[in-house]
């Protein structure tokens, strides 16, 4: 019998104890326990404690479905939201919103790990503008896709605007 190796194993005659517990968010998903000796047959026998674990949870889902259950298993759990979040649907609004259903749920601690994607910029090469109005139609054309706007009317605006 050894320690001070985090994870638990076997590896020939030796067996590594490992941690009791879950120590950070890499030991997620990891079982762990102590070990009992039983001194007349020299066996091992694992016995699971009941310390908090840490759980990584998608942040996606849980904006882009109301009705999806985030909260099971977090009670008593250390809590990681994690993800990509499109800016218009991001704010600290929700972010406490979140929070405090996580918080109401038994989380012990909660964290935000979110990257926020801002709206991307369209690159026009340069090679493709011919005049003022080419600059527009091309611009409309690249993202009027993700509008729910007539894009010949976002044209029709934009050269009026630009003008």
């Amino acid at each position: 019998i050894s320690g001070h190796i985090h994870r638990s194993q076997k590896l020939g005659q030796i067996q590594y104890v490992g941690s009791p517990y879950q120590i950070r968010f890499s030991d997620e998903k990891q079982n762990r326990f102590i070990w009992v000796l039983n001194g007349k047959t020299k066996q091992l026998a694992p016995i699971k404690l009941h310390y908090p674990e840490f759980l990584s949870l998608d942040i996606g889902p849980i904006l882009q479905d109301a009705e999806y259950n985030f909260t099971e298993g977090v009670s008593g759990n250390y809590v990681r939201l994690i993800g990509d979040v499109p800016a218009p649907q991001w704010d600290l609004k929700m972010k406490n919103y979140i929070k405090n259903i996580l918080e109401k749920s038994g989380a012990k601690g909660i964290s935000f790990q979110v990257q926020v994607i801002k709206q991307h910029q369209s690159q026009i090469p340069p090679e493709m503008v011919e005049d003022d109005d080419s600059i527009i139609k091309l611009y409309v054309n690249n993202n009027g896709m993700e509008s729910r706007l007539d894009t010949v009317e976002l044209v029709k605006v934009g050269l009026e605007l630009f003008k």
